[in-house]
């Protein structure tokens, strides 16, 4: 930096005994003072890069003005200020001032975004539809009325959880435009800022509903299914009450498999609906 090239010079001229110009002793006599600002500025800089940093990539398009903001008041300090200017500590008060609030919105915003939107997906994403214990055996009834039973329940926790994940869009959204009132930014959120930022985690609700589906419907084909040769009856434990019966000259299953098949078709189209 000159100005500090130039308080090395000074003092070096004053130790063999050089008379310094009137400009040059009012520099340093500020010495301590502008390294107190170099110091302020280079810490500001650091916590600049810090907190835009911070900002989430599906939230960056959404939150432009802001950042836009916080460049203008670093704008002074590129075009018109200098290190003798009067108001320089001024300037480093409202550089600080405004970095600490966009720190307060982008903390915000991510909080919402991970606690509230991020957390709800991973929930559904680990949702089953359907619950298929492995010690217990049903009638076809029983396991039909079950299955129906549970999956309403846990669709319906999911519903809840979607409109979270709604609402939690919405605040981000009132968020960053509270933010942007408070440093009297007047332009309105752009309509495809608001898309962007809601067709991202509307492909994330798929995804995550996708998932519980599949890891549920993959559960009934490992519960009711079996690599044992003889059947399903034959298992240690079968997941249906079934009877052999005989009528000669016939062995007959009641319920026949075309009934159990039947019930498991039944609870993989509640699954999907």
């Amino acid at each position: 930096m000159e100005v500090f090239q130039l308080i090395r010079e000074s003092k070096c001229l004053l130790r063999i005994g050089v008379q310094l110009p009137e400009s040059a002793r009012i520099v340093l006599m500020q010495a301590d003072k502008l390294k107190g600002f170099y110091n302020q500025l280079m810490y500001a800089l650091k916590e600049y890069d810090r907190v835009v940093g911070m900002i989430n990539p599906i939230t960056r398009s959404l939150m432009t003005r802001c950042v836009q903001a916080l460049d203008r008041l670093t704008h002074p300090g590129e075009t018109s200020l200098t290190w003798l200017s009067l108001n320089i500590d001024v300037y480093v008060t409202k550089l600080t001032a405004g970095i600490k609030r966009l720190e307060e919105t982008v903390l915000k915003v991510n909080g919402i975004t991970e606690n509230r939107m991020q957390h709800n997906l991973k929930l559904i994403s680990k949702t089953l539809l359907v619950h298929l214990p492995e010690n217990e055996s049903f009638s076809l009834e029983q396991f039909v009325r079950l299955q129906e039973q549970y999956i309403a329940e846990q669709s319906e926790f999911i519903d809840v959880k979607n409109k979270e994940v709604e609402k939690a869009s919405n605040d981000v959204i009132q968020c960053v435009i509270g933010a942007q009132a408070s440093e009297g930014v007047v332009s309105e959120i752009h309509r495809d800022e608001e898309m962007k930022l809601k067709s991202h985690f509307n492909r994330l609700m798929f995804k995550a509903i996708l998932t519980t589906t599949t890891k549920s419907l993959n559960l009934i084909k490992k519960r009711v299914g079996t690599r044992n040769r003889q059947g399903f009856m034959f298992v240690d434990k079968p997941f249906f009450d079934v009877s052999v019966e005989l009528h000669s000259p016939n062995v007959l299953l009641n319920p026949s498999l075309q009934e159990v098949q039947a019930s498991i078709n039944k609870c993989a189209t509640a699954v999907l609906r």
